[in-house]
């Protein structure tokens, strides 16, 4: 029992947290089956048990704050520990995280059991868990960076799936009853949108996920800066697993398992909203800035996404990027930029996301509809003719290295 681990290693140094230790084991003893309960339903005893873990944590002694995380994690798991202890819990592990690689592997291990078993926790104290984790992903040691960066993908995902949770109560309750909590918040365009606990959180990390990608001060997590890449790489998780939300209303989405069309519930236009104000502003200036390798591979990855789930609902952008992509493999300049600066790999990247656009034969054919087809001799766009032209240039511009002879050409 880690409990007992802890007495014994704090019997002569710390007899106080030796003490606490003690009397926490004595209730457990006592009451083994009814303890976990006692101490979730916020009973007599809650104190007592948590009592050891703040103790031991607080001595700053390395080898006890190991022993006491144990217990914490224990009674995290089993859910016997109150919502009421959830702010100091994130608290303390605070105050730990200048220990050494191992005491901050476990309070890693600790941020994510605590927020996946505590659905409830919200806003700023899920703000709070969530920079523990951003701060430890800033470490200079790579285990400890690499299991904060994968916790914190966890864990995003864990705030965009709680969405769709919500919307499923949401849909299953009666029109008369009031199963959330709504609560207006202000959206990048000025306006604001009422909005659940779950949802509001979503909005929050990813909006501030898109500003720190840009570069700009976030509202809602307490950074001064993240890497632009990794801000991407989460971006584009969130995009992968759960596209659906970003729909805007009218979109058919899948609730248990159902399709079902529920415009005023399910599917949340205050998330494409920040992909119309702030990710896609950001991607395009990116793309179009001096490249950096790094940046403009994870920027190429999600400009692909956008094309490929959110063409409809963003017409306008979604015009701007192709062009913007024959521009590239085009060898063309752009607004602003120079088409001699751009290396060559950045053609290749270009050229990519076009390869796997072109393989899906519905969105070739809905991009001709929704841009060409409306063309006229005074306006219009001609974003398909654009493309056709682009690769028409690109096979014959050195048929040799594309290992195209005459005869395949049909001049020979």
């Amino acid at each position: 029992m880690a409990t007992q681990s802890l007495a014994s290693e704090t019997r002569r140094k710390h007899p106080d947290v030796r003490e606490a230790a003690e009397k926490a084991i004595a209730i457990l003893k006592a009451a083994p089956e009814s303890a976990s309960f006692t101490l979730d339903a916020d009973g007599p005893h809650a104190n007592d048990l948590l009592r050891p873990v703040f103790m031991g944590c607080a001595t700053k002694n390395a080898k006890v704050i190991g022993i006491a995380l144990g217990p914490l994690q224990r009674l995290i798991a089993l859910h016997a520990v109150p919502l009421s202890a959830v702010p100091a819990i994130i608290s303390t592990m605070g105050d730990c995280m200048s220990q050494g690689v191992d005491i901050q592997l476990k309070l890693l291990q600790t941020l994510l059991s605590l927020i996946t078993n505590f659905p409830d926790v919200h806003g700023r104290l899920l703000g709070d868990a969530l920079l523990l984790c951003f701060k430890l992903q800033e470490s200079r040691i790579a285990v400890v960076s690499s299991t904060a960066a994968a916790t914190l993908r966890q864990l995003v995902m864990f705030v965009v799936d709680k969405v769709v949770d919500e919307d499923r109560r949401v849909a299953e309750a009666d029109e008369q009853e009031s199963v959330i909590e709504r609560t207006d918040t202000p959206l990048p365009d000025g306006s604001t949108a009422a909005l659940g606990p779950a949802a509001r959180d979503a909005f929050a990390v990813f909006e501030d996920l898109c500003l720190l990608a840009n570069a700009e001060r976030p509202h809602f997590l307490k950074l001064e800066a993240l890497p632009k890449t990794f801000a991407l790489e989460l971006i584009e998780s969130v995009l992968t697993n759960y596209h659906d939300l970003f729909r805007k209303v009218g979109c058919l989405v899948h609730v248990t398992g159902v399709q079902q069309n529920e415009a005023g519930f399910v599917q949340h236009p205050e998330l494409l909203l920040l992909l119309r104000h702030h990710l896609c502003p950001m991607l395009h200036k990116a793309l179009s800035d001096r490249p950096l390798f790094p940046l403009t591979l994870r920027s190429t990855r999600v400009v692909f996404l956008l094309l490929k789930q959110f063409a409809t609902e963003l017409i306008t952008e979604a015009e701007v990027f192709l062009t913007l992509l024959v521009r590239i493999i085009s060898g063309e300049s752009d607004v602003g930029a120079i088409a001699s600066e751009r290396p060559p790999w950045m053609r290749v990247l270009a050229m990519e996301i076009l390869r796997g656009l072109c393989s899906d034969p519905e969105f070739i054919r809905a991009t001709w509809q929704r841009y060409d087809a409306q063309n006229t001799a005074q306006s219009g766009s001609q974003v398909f003719v654009g493309l056709v032209t682009a690769l028409k240039r690109l096979i014959t511009e050195r048929p040799a290295v594309l290992g195209v002879s005459a005869q395949m050409l049909g001049t020979g």
